[in-house]
């Protein structure tokens, strides 16, 4: 999993951080923490958007997303604890425009109570809840990718109907939620479920008019997969969609599982975690060592 600001990549991998040229080409590859001395896996990250701060999730357990969220400085190399494990976050989104705000998702308690998006004032050390909201998949959904939009006032969120960790016989489903009027609807967009495509990752482009879109199969991050992805982009007016091919694994006609895309900071490329799928049912190692890089057409740009 890896995010794109101006002409550096950080990946999740020991917290990486690639520098590249203007080919896509890396010309420094530098590891910023190693995951052992804080917890166990890093499971998400993201940044603001200058590339200055980033938002970490940490958990201590393998397949499951909700554990501890950090904030790294690049500069200054700290990294700050803001919620322990307690408050199982999932997956953080800096507020837009405005880098002292942070929108996370919680499952809350370990009786999930309390689930839901939170705003999290860094100045005031103060946060509220958005929208209350408990995924169905519950802490073995492999990542809950919401996105806010650019305004503020809206979240796009991934709606699992896998049921805990083995019932997962039903696609996922796009929402949208109005902030204001904390009023949620589900958008009229069908995704491949293929096999056991459960998981649903969203990203707006900086106007909202695009989303950009992986639905990838159930324990993404581990070893069996049991399915590939389905990646594309999405109309926000129309709702159609344009998917992309991204297999990065042409010796398999299983092709390759991904997760996690991410716009380039101009838009006209995506970086992603990929790995192959060996066979029907069993995947390769659960991302490459690298960040993958492909322009809006699925050519590859590493």
């Amino acid at each position: 999993m890896a995010v794109w600001r101006k002409n550096t990549i950080f990946a999740i991998q020991q917290l990486s951080k690639f520098v590249i040229d203007d080919n896509d080409n890396v010309i420094q590859d530098t590891v910023l923490l190693d995951i052992g001395i804080y917890e166990k896996f890093w499971t998400y990250i993201d940044a603001n958007i200058d590339g200055s701060k980033l938002l970490l999730v940490a958990t201590a357990h393998d397949g499951v997303s909700a554990g501890s969220l950090y904030e790294y400085d690049v500069l200054s190399g700290q990294l700050q604890l803001l919620f322990d494990q307690t408050r199982n976050v999932a997956s953080a989104r800096y507020y837009p425009k405005d880098n002292t705000k942070v929108v996370y998702y919680s499952f809350g308690d370990n009786m999930n109570i309390g689930a839901g998006y939170y705003l999290y004032d860094k100045s005031l050390g103060q946060d509220r809840l958005l929208f209350p909201y408990l995924s169905s998949a519950g802490w073995w959904e492999t990542l809950h990718g919401f996105d806010v939009d650019p305004n503020g006032d809206k979240l796009l969120i991934p709606i699992s109907q896998a049921i805990g960790q083995f019932d997962h016989s039903k696609p996922p489903k796009l929402g949208i939620v109005s902030l204001l009027q904390q009023k949620l609807d589900t958008l009229s967009i069908d995704f491949n479920f293929s096999f056991d495509r459960t998981g649903l990752w969203v990203r707006y482009n900086h106007d909202g008019s695009k989303i950009l879109y992986c639905c990838f199969p159930d324990n993404a991050y581990g070893f069996v997969a049991n399915d590939n992805s389905e990646v594309g982009i999405i109309d926000a007016s129309t709702l159609t969609k344009n998917t992309l091919n991204v297999n990065t694994n042409d010796e398999s006609k299983y092709g390759s599982v991904q997760l996690a895309p991410n716009w380039s900071p101009d838009e006209t490329e995506i970086v992603f975690g990929s790995g192959q799928v060996i066979s029907s049912g069993q995947a390769g190692m659960r991302m490459s060592q690298t960040p993958l890089i492909k322009d809006k057409k699925g050519t590859v740009m590493t």
